[in-house]
């Protein structure tokens, strides 16, 4: 019995669906070994150095995460490919797209945030100490305003959100 275009774009996106959430897989634990392992302490806890042939630093575990997110989000688009897209919704199928979608509403709303903030407060040291510029006096009638790096980190995370 031959197969109609339709059964056959069907398993096509299954196929490719199914290998983005596999590619997505070992993206994910590339990255997050990555940002793991570069996220390290040079020395131990008596004063032994530490796999001193990996990088370190909040760059490169920046990069690991950002790998890592790239991979979550090519499994969450692998499965909306192999398992939803193009098919009659169905009480299961309505089901692992509310668990797609809700996966990433937390990533993009409350792990990406919840990051750059912690990057921002302790690598970057963007604290409200630190200032970024002055307006100087002659433009604001006398006052001095200044502008601190605390404020730019919560001016980019509530344009954000």
């Amino acid at each position: 019995m031959p197969q109609d275009n339709g059964s056959r774009a069907l398993a096509r996106y299954r196929r490719f669906g199914l290998l983005a959430v596999v590619l997505g897989s070992v993206t994910t634990v590339a990255g997050a070994l990555l940002a793991h392992f570069t996220g390290l302490p040079t020395v131990d806890s008596i004063g032994q150095e530490l796999y001193p042939s990996i990088p370190r630093g909040w760059v490169f575990e920046s990069i690991g995460q950002i790998i890592s997110l790239t991979g979550g989000l090519l499994i969450l688009g692998g499965i909306t490919l192999a398992f939803l897209y193009q098919r009659e919704m169905t009480w299961a199928r309505a089901s692992v797209g509310a668990f797609v979608f809700t996966t990433l509403m937390i990533i993009v709303f409350g792990i990406i945030p919840n990051e750059w903030l912690t990057l921002a407060q302790s690598d970057l040291e963007w604290t409200p100490q630190r200032v970024l510029f002055t307006i100087p006096p002659g433009l604001v009638r006398g006052s001095e305003i200044s502008i601190s790096l605390g404020a730019v980190k919560d001016m980019i995370s509530g344009g954000y959100a």
